[in-house]
Order: structure tokens, then sequence, then C-alpha cells
């Protein structure tokens, strides 16, 4: 396999992960938010798990209709996406206080994975960088 093949098979299987994942938070947000449907946090979250499958499915046909050698910037696209949405329900959630703060380590693996080392580390840069101005006073 050349290392475009490779890179094309991994973000398949981002996206893929990434309809599991937010798939369990829509059930978890269902089930846990039985009667508070009208709370503007339940609406928020509601929104961001929409938006997130409306942005798999905008990277899946990235995936299909660009060629390979657009592999590289849908991946970084996909993992700054990630980062937002993961901010997103950090500080609608708490923000510093947040039990999805587990989410931000997640997504800097994601980022070795997709796109190596170098990958890794900008992830993690952005990653501490956003949760830095989140948890700042």
């Amino acid at each position: 396999m050349t290392g475009e093949t490779i890179l094309r098979t991994k973000l398949k299987w981002l996206t893929g992960l990434r309809v599991v994942v937010v798939t369990v938070f829509l059930g978890l947000f269902l089930a846990l938010n039985t009667g508070t449907s009208g709370h503007p946090a339940s609406r928020l979250f509601a929104a961001l798990i929409v938006g997130t499958y409306a942005l798999t499915i905008v990277y899946a046909l990235a995936l299909k209709w660009l060629n390979s050698k657009w592999d590289s910037l849908v991946a970084v696209v996909q993992v700054t996406g990630d980062l937002s949405c993961i901010t997103s329900v950090v500080v609608s959630t708490g923000g510093i206080e947040s039990p999805f703060t587990f989410l931000y380590p997640i997504a800097i693996i994601t980022g070795t994975m997709v796109l190596g080392r170098n990958g890794g580390v900008a992830a993690t840069i952005v990653a501490a960088t956003i949760y830095a101005t989140v948890a700042w006073p």
C-alpha cells in the first residue's frame, strides 16, 4: 500500500469511528435529557450532535469526491473540526470543570494516528492552547 492509500484508509476509519462516538453521545443525550428538552444547554448539545453528523457527512463526501492528493488537508480539517466540536461541548458543559475534557486527548491521539508525529504535536499544541483559553478566568 502506498502512503496515500494508507492515509485514505485511516481517514475512512476516523470518519466511521466519529459516527459511532456521536451516536453513543446522541443515545446518552436522549436517555439523560428526558423531559428537559427546553433547557438551553440541551438545545445546544443537540445542535452539536446534529452539526457533528453534518460534518461527518461532508468529510465522507470529500473522501469520495476528492482525489488522494487532498487527503492530508482533509485530515487536518477533520482533526481541527473535532477539536472545535470538543471545545463547544466542554464550554457548554462547564468549561474547565466539564466532564468532557477527556475528549481532548482522544483528538490528539487521532491526530497522531492519522497525521503522524507532526500531526500529533500540532493537535497537542492546538488542544492545549484551546484548553488554556477555556480555563483562563
